[in-house]
């Protein structure tokens, strides 16, 4: 699992699952969630898709219940948040294009624990070298993945937006609900965003 930014820089990963394993176990299994205060301020926060689970540190999409239509609010909520989202899809994509090894490791892990520690040892050679490249802008082309209309989210620039960022930049108590940070990005949504 990865956990990217805007820019698309690997901030944060765990490695070590089986593909099968879901998101939400491998992410409770990561210490950016076990520790989050080590990696947020009070008013920062990821988002992820509906499989996660909401926190104060994790904002998810809202799912939709068998049976049940969704919203229409948490229909273009999801539909803005799976915009910032795609980030995380395009740095999976720019990694595996400028690392063709890790579209099929063709290593053999066996009893021996040095087989899978050699894997994960080049994985964050990997990763360091991925973020080494979008720094220093080398041999990058990130045009080639990004869909400007898909991937455009000029909706939501704050700059010049400081007095309404004022209560999405609010912190969430750790007492609050868990969905509390979603429902704030909601109201902030609404407000601000789809006014118009």
């Amino acid at each position: 699992m990865i956990v990217c930014d805007y820019d698309r820089k690997i901030r944060c990963y765990h490695s070590g699952y089986p593909g099968s394993a879901h998101d939400n176990r491998v992410y409770r299994n990561m210490d950016l969630f076990q520790n989050p205060k080590n990696y947020f301020s009070e008013n920062e926060f990821n988002l992820g898709d509906s499989a996660f689970s909401n926190s104060p540190f994790m904002v998810s999409s809202f799912k939709k219940q068998t049976g049940e239509e969704i919203p229409e609010e948490h229909e273009r909520f999801n539909k803005l948040l799976s915009k910032v989202r795609m980030r995380s899809e395009h740095t999976i994509g720019i990694l595996k294009e400028c690392f063709p090894w890790l579209r099929s490791i063709r290593m053999k892990i066996t009893k021996n624990k040095r087989s899978l520690r050699r894997i994960l040892r080049l994985l964050d050679a990997t990763i360091i070298l991925h973020n080494m490249l979008l720094t220093f802008k080398e041999n990058m082309d990130v045009r080639d993945w990004i869909d400007k209309d898909k991937d455009d989210i000029s909706d939501c620039d704050a700059e010049g937006r400081e007095e309404e960022m004022g209560e999405l930049t609010k912190s969430i108590p750790e007492w609050m609900p868990n969905d509390a940070r979603r429902s704030q990005l909601l109201n902030y949504f609404q407000d601000f965003v789809w006014h118009t």
